[in-house]
């Protein structure tokens, strides 16, 4: 039996590569971009629940020492600006957050140190923060409560993925909440039980990267890639991280998932790497310019951001800053843009982990505008449609997606495919739903 003092850090340290190693092999195959310090957070916390929408990013709770919170802390990275939100209902760590339409579910979590994993115990709260509002609602709990948990929305729906039982159990658990009708369903488990991994969508997949595994036996950091098919239910393997990894994150970015940080039997990690869905590989990148676990990570305006996060496990001491990745996309405006100014922009439903085409942005201004333009627009599946449309057609889709957003407004949108309007049809439209749009581009052209 592991003792419980040992279990958690122990619950997020040990590994199978050993550090000076990797830090040879990123030297010699980093991408040319680097990591850099955006900012510094004001309150910093570890293992907070951490989300993007319409371009600011939202941290909600966390812990520091052996403290729990419940503050949440707002970012505005076009400004740089720091703003404090309403509190979330319930002080926790290590819980997840999800963004469904101007809402930000924030899932589970532990109510006591999640690094050591005392003095608490895992929740199944729900509680959803209305962005527009600024106000808390309280949902139906979680069949099983849990801390160290991950998750994704997927065609309107979220899953959760494993997670931490009070008593330091790893789960195989797969539960699946439905916000429009406030239930919860199971799916098939992982094939391992685990907790402090990272889940991606990507084109109609589920991945869940790194994580740990603790049970009466065993104890120990992960570096499995599972790939889950939520249409048809199934589990399979992919190849295996490079580095073992417990409580890192993962995004989508230029089409390949990155693996960031966490930590190991050695502490915790800078290391970088990235899987190449055509080489069906992993690479390692550069390195963070600070070693964290339990951190945040979002994609933004073309960047990736990794947000606070433990430089210390054993003293749960967090980081107090934000590095970014990438070259901002200055031709891509803000979601909530109302006209296009030329050039390429993007707008965005759901706090993303997903970066398509550069991702989200600002207008450039100085480019000319045309008349018409190709507006695409990326599913929460990962599906992108295309449309040639002329730019009263466009700015007509933004006015119904903006509104919407901003509460009014009917659930679906007509788009008219015009020279896609094959066979015996005299007109063809594709309806598209408000919730299911993850982002669009627009790209202007002459004719």
């Amino acid at each position: 039996m592991i003792s419980k003092v040992k279990a958690l850090w122990s619950i997020l340290i040990v590994v199978i590569v050993f550090m000076n190693m990797s830090a040879m092999e990123v030297k010699a195959e980093a991408v040319s971009d680097e990591w850099s310090i955006k900012t510094t957070i004001e309150n910093p916390k570890a293992v907070s629940a951490v989300s993007e929408l319409n371009g600011k990013i939202y941290i909600f709770g966390g812990s520091s020492g052996s403290n729990p919170y419940k503050d949440v802390q707002i970012y505005d990275p076009k400004n740089n600006i720091w703003a404090s939100g309403s509190s979330m209902p319930t002080a926790r760590d290590s819980a997840t957050s999800v963004a469904y339409g101007n809402d930000i579910y924030v899932i589970g979590g532990y109510t006591g140190n999640a690094l050591t994993w005392t003095g608490g115990s895992s929740v199944n709260n729900v509680e959803v923060y209305n962005t527009q509002t600024d106000t808390w609602s309280v949902k139906k709990a979680m069949p099983q409560a849990l801390g160290w948990l991950t998750s994704v929305l997927y065609k309107g729906k979220i899953y959760v993925f494993g997670g931490l039982t009070t008593d330091t159990r790893s789960v195989a658990t797969v539960q699946v909440y439905d916000p429009v009708s406030d239930s919860w369903s199971t799916k098939k488990p992982i094939p391992n039980t685990i907790h402090g991994s990272s889940a991606v969508v990507h084109k109609d997949k589920i991945y869940l990267v790194g994580g740990r595994h603790i049970d009466n036996y065993s104890n120990v950091t992960l570096n499995t890639f599972f790939e889950y098919d939520p249409d048809n239910d199934n589990w399979s393997t992919k190849p295996n991280l490079l580095t073992a990894r417990g409580g890192p994150q993962a995004v989508i970015y230029s089409n390949k998932i990155f693996a960031i940080a966490g930590v190991n039997e050695n502490g915790e990690l800078n290391t970088v790497e990235s899987f190449d869905f055509e080489q069906n590989k992993w690479s390692y990148e550069a390195s963070l310019k600070q070693a964290r676990c339990g951190a945040g990570a979002v994609t933004l305006g073309g960047q990736i951001y990794v947000i606070g996060g433990s430089q210390s496990t054993s003293a749960n001491s967090p980081v107090n800053t934000i590095e970014i990745f990438g070259k901002e996309n200055s031709t891509t405006p803000e979601p909530t843009s109302t006209t296009p100014k030329g050039g390429s922009q993007t707008g965005s439903n759901e706090g993303s982990t997903t970066s398509q085409g550069g991702g989200g942005g600002k207008s450039d201004p100085e480019q000319a505008s045309g008349n018409r333009a190709i507006l695409v627009v990326t599913m929460t599946t990962g599906l992108e449609k295309e449309f040639d449309l002329s730019m009263k057609e466009v700015n007509d889709f933004i006015s119904w997606y903006e509104g919407k957003q901003a509460g009014s407004g009917p659930a679906s949108y007509a788009i008219n495919k015009h020279d896609n309007n094959k066979g015996p049809f005299s007109n063809r439209k594709d309806y598209m739903l408000f919730d299911r749009i993850l982002t669009f581009e627009v790209s202007e052209y002459s004719k």
